[in-house]
């Protein structure tokens, strides 16, 4: 998940973008060890979308919590 969510971050075009950040950054590293870009496109073809779904809804309910915000 912290791959996903620096991958989108940070904006990144691709695979292969991602995983050269990845090689050069070392502060980075501390957080994220490195990976190859066939791991990873392994495991996006194997994850499903529902648990992206579920951690997007689990966040959004916090956020509406946090803030007030109520359901119309």
């Amino acid at each position: 998940m912290l791959y996903l969510l620096y991958f989108h971050l940070t904006k990144k075009e691709s695979l292969e973008d991602f995983v050269s950040d990845l090689k050069n950054n070392k502060q980075l590293n501390k957080v994220l060890p490195k990976i190859s870009k066939s791991q990873l496109s392994r495991k996006n073809k194997d994850r499903t979308y529902k648990i992206f779904f579920e951690i997007f809804q689990h966040l959004f309910d916090k956020l509406k919590a946090n803030k007030g915000l109520k359901k119309h």
